[in-house]
């Protein structure tokens, strides 16, 4: 059984598992393995999607071959992403799971074996709803057992891994549309969150399209030709500013970065120096430092505490002149440290101690309500509830009951759901549910009555009749995990791309 970590990024994404010496792998592509990332852009055709690398080496041919990036679910959205060729909706949710799905047939690939676990990263900056909505986007990827965690947790949890020191931890991730900043501290109980900070634009994205710029403005003035105004050459655009962008920012740069385009029959040498790459970056910076600035002025219940450490990730290692400014911030003495992949590498990490904890068997959280229907309680002489899922079941789960016919040309049989707290009793309704018309109208008919509550708190009630076979289902409500939503949409979803190829 794996335990994977991913990191769902603007601009691609990542996904790693721990190796047979426990320390955290890369999955790489399963029809590339040379490639370890995953272009965030998708596809979505009649009847597959692809995800990545692949739609990427198509828009080479068919550059109006449309697509979708910006792939992190969007919770105040609730407008669709793109309807395909079938006229099916499509939310940033269930967008952002065909990602997920593609990344889990990689990890499947990689490590031979079903996936257990999972845990995802978010900004430790984001909203609660931002949480919500990943974790809605893994149940709708097929993930049994997962959670969501801070990246910056997952950084530091990585960072302790392999050796790091000191108890308190400034992490700072710079990713393509954003920037997460996190004070950390490690105790007893693990890891947690003391304040986090980020800013939205200024990341790694606004780099690449102010070089993307400057190779447009460029080309124009050689060859009199907009670039912008021609869906391919924006293509070799964005490529080309991205390897300008990874060379000048990476661990040992040239002095010089240069790139060839050839757009039709015109050709440009495009170069950059590492001055240049650090003034286009420096809004970048500025920013990151700003955040940092923040974090350390605001208020912790009378804790003046200063971090041990400094923790550089993602696009902030490649940030020129970032660490000399960083040092330079008052209560930044310590040591500043960059570990390539650790939010992934970290996310990993804590899947497989999840695993670990439970025996290679991981069950999902329970529900913090009982699951049952409303009857009638004739000792009480009141309403009461017959519970079928008791509060703290294993999830996903279901249960079984059996009703009967109580009369002659009895039509249908009706039942209501509810939850209801164990704390103190009180219970609300999920809605009702009806099965008929009934075909066999005798006294005591069996009629069986099967309820589901799965990992993301959605109760799907189904009747069947054992002698006719006639069945039908029905999805009511939030079962009590406060994930809400639409359920109607969720179910249909789930189902939807549970059967939907992604790169097959």
């Amino acid at each position: 059984m794996l335990a994977i970590g991913i990191d769902l990024g603007a601009t691609c994404a990542r996904a790693a598992m721990l190796g047979p010496e426990g320390a955290p792998l890369l999955c790489p592509d399963h029809d590339d393995p040379r490639d370890l990332k995953t272009p965030s852009v998708v596809h979505i055709g009649a009847d597959a999607a692809l995800v990545g690398r692949i739609v990427e080496e198509l828009l080479d041919d068919t550059p109006s071959l449309p697509t979708i990036r910006e792939i992190k679910p969007d919770p105040g959205n609730t407008a669709p992403r793109f309807v395909d060729p079938a006229g099916r909706s499509w939310h940033a949710d269930a967008v952002a799971a065909l990602v997920m799905k593609k990344l889990a047939r990689d990890a499947r690939a990689f490590g031979n074996a079903p996936i257990a676990t999972a845990v995802l990263t978010a900004p430790a900056s984001a909203p609660p709803e931002h949480y919500r909505a990943l974790k809605t986007s893994a149940s709708l990827a097929g993930f049994g057992h997962h959670d969501v965690v801070a990246g910056p947790v997952a950084a530091a949890a990585y960072h302790r891994a392999t050796g790091g020191t000191g108890r308190r931890l400034i992490v700072v991730d710079v990713g393509g549309e954003c920037i997460d900043c996190a004070l950390v501290e490690h105790g007893d109980e693990g890891f947690r969150v003391l304040a986090a900070g980020g800013a939205t634009g200024p990341g790694g994205l606004s780099v690449e399209n102010a070089i993307m710029r400057r190779i447009a403005d460029q080309f124009r003035a050689v060859h009199g030709v907009d670039l912008h105004r021609d869906p391919a050459s924006v293509l070799h655009l964005r490529r080309a500013a991205e390897a300008i962008r990874t060379t000048l920012g990476g661990s040992q740069p040239p002095p010089l970065a240069r790139r060839m385009l050839l757009i039709g029959r015109k050709v440009l040498s495009f170069g950059m120096t590492r001055e240049q790459f650090a003034a286009l970056a420096e809004d970048t910076v500025q920013a990151v430092v700003q955040v940092c600035e923040r974090l350390l002025r605001e208020p912790r219940d009378g804790d003046s505490g200063m971090p041990d450490a400094v923790l550089l990730t993602g696009g902030a290692r490649g940030l020129p002149g970032l660490q000399a400014r960083l040092s330079r911030i008052e209560g930044i003495s310590a040591g500043i440290v960059e570990r390539e992949h650790a939010i992934v590498f970290g996310a990993a990490l804590l899947a497989g101690a999840a695993l670990e904890r439970h025996g290679g068997a991981v069950a999902h959280g329970g529900s913090r309500f009982d699951i049952g229907m409303r009857v009638w309680n004739s000792t009480l002489n009141a309403p009461d509830v017959s519970v079928l899922i008791p509060s703290g079941s294993p999830l996903p789960t279901r249960r079984t009951t059996t009703l009967y016919t109580r009369r002659v040309n009895q039509e249908r049989i009706v039942l209501e759901l509810v939850r209801r707290d164990p704390a103190d009793g009180s219970s609300e309704s999920l809605g009702s549910f009806a099965f008929g018309p009934l075909r066999n109208k005798t006294v005591g008919h069996p009629i069986e009555i099967h309820i589901t509550l799965d990992t993301d708190g959605v109760v799907k009630a189904t009747a069947s009749d054992p002698k006719t076979r006639q069945a039908i289902s029905q999805f009511l409500a939030d079962g009590g995990r406060g994930e809400g939503g639409d359920i109607d949409r969720l179910a249909r979803t789930r189902e939807l791309i549970a059967h939907f190829p992604v790169n097959e």
